[in-house]
């Protein structure tokens, strides 16, 4: 039998027969059996495959001189032979494993005495006896108790390992690698502390989008009940997130944010702003438009877009009744001015330029007509008086003009006289009309040649001496310009004026004879 290696308690890789498991059977259930798989254990540790024969004695016991070579001596017969010898106590098991060690380098001398197996009635040994070591199935059990031992102790150092290399930056140091432009993983910060503290860094790098990337790691990581709550400490960051959704469109999204933090007005407005897809079907944008003017905007922090509000609904019904009134479009006016686009989704001034251009001399009943108009929506007076006198402009309506802007430039209502008498500012619905400039210049945009002698009597209406010869000159007026220039007695200025004219024309004339006159005073 080839002798492998030494068994030994001190091995490291035999230190598991001195583990216990508290799930391994008893070594005491068979004794008989567990004594004699303990003695073929024996045989296996040193190497000895074959199967146990009994004992048979030698024919010659006593050695030949001369022959170096000792006699076979069977393990079984001898580890039997001394087991009355061998005395194990309930030692320590370091102490039991030199007994074993001395035991198995005994059966190997030459002074063993060759004794038959003989069966004896079992016995209770000790712990570290040859009979009590384990059999296979438990000391595969002690091998797989071993390696799950240390699997643990392997996971937990791999945990602690993994812990380390993956342990996230400072919340000053991820900021600061953020605005230089690294990619810096977050799903690190798993506390909110970590995350509000993370929010506030970014807000106070000022860096917009540092903190649009903090926002949307937390929109994704926290509930929205802590999100809203989160975001309503930083107003900044709460500025950048409703940009996002303003440029991408996500107005529902955007109501439902700024109603979590506490903006309620601006809500209201983001709501108002998403009925814009219906502009072109009042049939769905009315009744929404109705919903919110008796439910977000009745608060009284919201009075002014209430108005505002009431006024498109109304602008609304007035244009759907226009488009129904004017289906077939057969009037003159629609032959010299054909329309060009429907009326439904336009503002309300152009409600009001279509009623002056198509409805002018329609009866004040009229639901078209404009002062129905001007009744049911209401308008800034200096913008109403643009946008009445570019549409008779384009009509070529002089007298319609002259007479809207008669309060104004010729004579004073009684009323607004005599308030002027007592020391008040006028009243008046004409005494915040457009200027003489802006009459001018909507006159000349909306009609290629419009009458010199129009124009001449708007610019009689300026007081302003200075101001008259300006517009003369910037809306060519020549009567004017000889008129204004005579009164200031510049005949330089005159004579270079009338060397610009057409010659042989009136206004060439008028200079010509001014220049003569030996009347004026000249400077």
């Amino acid at each position: 039998m080839a002798l492998r290696r030494k068994f030994t308690f001190e091995l490291p890789e035999d230190s598991y027969w001195n583990e216990s498991d508290s799930n391994s059977s008893g070594l005491f259930d068979d004794l008989q059996s567990k004594q004699l798989q303990a003695r073929a254990a024996v045989d296996n540790l040193f190497g000895g495959e074959e199967t146990p024969k009994p004992y048979v004695p030698p024919q010659n016991p006593s050695p030949t001189p001369g022959n170096g070579v000792p006699p076979k001596i069977d393990v079984r017969a001898a580890a039997a032979s001394d087991k009355a010898n061998i005395r194990l106590t309930d030692t320590s098991p370091r102490a039991s494993g030199k007994i074993v060690d001395d035991f198995l380098n005994m059966k190997f001398s030459d002074s063993v005495k060759a004794a038959p197996i003989m069966q004896s009635a079992p016995s209770v040994v000790s712990e570290a006896s040859a009979s009590s070591l384990p059999s296979e199935a438990q000391r595969l059990d002690l091998d797989y108790n071993r390696l799950r031992q240390e699997h643990r102790k392997l996971k937990d150092q791999h945990e602690v390992l993994r812990h380390e290399r993956f342990q996230p930056l400072t919340i000053e140091a991820s900021i600061k690698r953020m605005l230089q432009g690294h990619v810096v993983p977050l799903d690190g910060y798993r506390s909110l502390r970590d995350k509000t503290l993370l929010l506030k860094q970014a807000v106070m790098s000022y860096d917009t989008n540092t903190i649009f990337k903090i926002i949307i790691f937390l929109e994704r990581t926290l509930k929205e009940n802590i999100f809203f709550k989160v975001m309503d400490e930083q107003k900044s960051a709460c500025r950048v997130y409703t940009r996002h959704l303003q440029i991408t469109g996500e107005w529902e999204k955007m109501n439902k944010f700024l109603r979590g933090v506490g903006q309620y007005q601006h809500a209201s407005v983001i709501e108002f702003e998403s009925t814009r897809k219906y502009k072109k079907n009042p049939d769905k944008r009315v009744p929404l438009l109705r919903t919110m003017l008796h439910g977000s905007f009745s608060i009284p922090e919201m009075k002014f877009e209430a108005r505002q509000v009431e006024t498109l609904m109304r602008n609304y019904e007035i244009q759907l009744q226009m488009e129904k009134m004017d289906a077939g479009g057969k009037g003159e006016h629609f032959r010299k001015f054909p329309k060009t686009c429907t009326l439904i989704g336009l503002p309300a001034l152009s409600t009001l330029y279509y009623s002056v251009m198509y409805h002018f001399d329609d009866a004040s009943t009229s639901s078209a007509s404009l002062p129905s108009v001007q009744t049911l929506i209401r308008f800034n007076d200096r913008l109403a008086m643009q946008t009445i006198v570019s549409a008779l402009t384009r009509q070529s309506r002089w007298p319609d003009i002259d007479k809207l802007l008669q309060p104004k430039t010729i004579t004073m209502t009684f009323s607004a006289a005599k308030s002027v008498f007592k020391g008040k500012k006028t009243t008046s619905k004409w005494g915040v009309s457009i200027n003489n400039h802006n009459l001018l210049t909507i006159i000349r945009r909306s009609h290629p040649s419009p009458p010199t002698d129009f124009i001449y009597r708007i610019l009689k209406g300026e007081s302003d001496a200075q101001e008259r010869l300006r517009l003369a000159l910037l809306f060519d007026a020549p009567e004017m310009v000889i008129e204004c220039m005579t009164q200031k007695g510049d005949r330089v200025s005159l004579a270079s004026y009338a060397k610009s004219l057409k010659p042989n024309s009136v206004e060439s004339f008028k200079a010509v004879a001014a220049l003569n006159n030996p009347s004026i005073k000249w400077k």
